[in-house]
């Protein structure tokens, strides 16, 4: 499969792009289509993010969301927010061709590595980590907290 599939978004890439993400989404409900269109514009215009999306067929297989993560005490690195590739097409290449792409990005960019959190249930992913040469490094507990008016 040829990297030609790739793109990515960048601040500078049109709106119009949007629309490639939005083709992932298409049996999500209307309400929530425009929501991520609108995520989408958010990190386009407002953040230091990438998005690389592999494409075939003009139909969307798959995605790797970065953005850049830098902590008072670590070197610079680049966080996953993002990492899915359908269902029916894993297993053929699409993933390792999404996180190489965002790993020469990072390098280029001069970050010293990449970062990701992955669910405990999701032991295949963990072995897609591994071979890549990810390093399972602390099991840790995630709190959120509305922030309310």
């Amino acid at each position: 499969m040829a990297c030609a599939a790739c793109f990515s978004l960048a601040m500078s890439m049109p709106m119009t792009v949007v629309l490639y993400l939005w083709r992932m989404f298409v049996l999500l409900l209307p309400w929530l289509q425009e929501r991520v269109r609108a995520k989408i514009e958010i990190i386009t215009k407002k953040t230091r993010d990438i998005i690389f999306v592999y494409e075939q067929d003009t139909e969307v297989i798959g995605y790797i969301h970065g953005s850049p993560y830098e902590l008072l005490f670590s070197d610079s690195l680049i966080n996953v927010l993002g990492f899915v590739v359908k269902e029916s097409y894993r297993n053929q290449g699409i993933g390792s061709i999404l996180i190489d792409h965002l790993e020469q990005w990072g390098k280029d960019s001069g970050y010293s590595g990449i970062k990701l959190l992955s669910h405990p249930s999701r032991i295949h992913a963990h072995g897609f980590y591994e071979r890549r040469g990810y390093i399972f490094t602390k099991n840790q507990k995630n709190y959120i907290k509305k922030l309310e008016d």
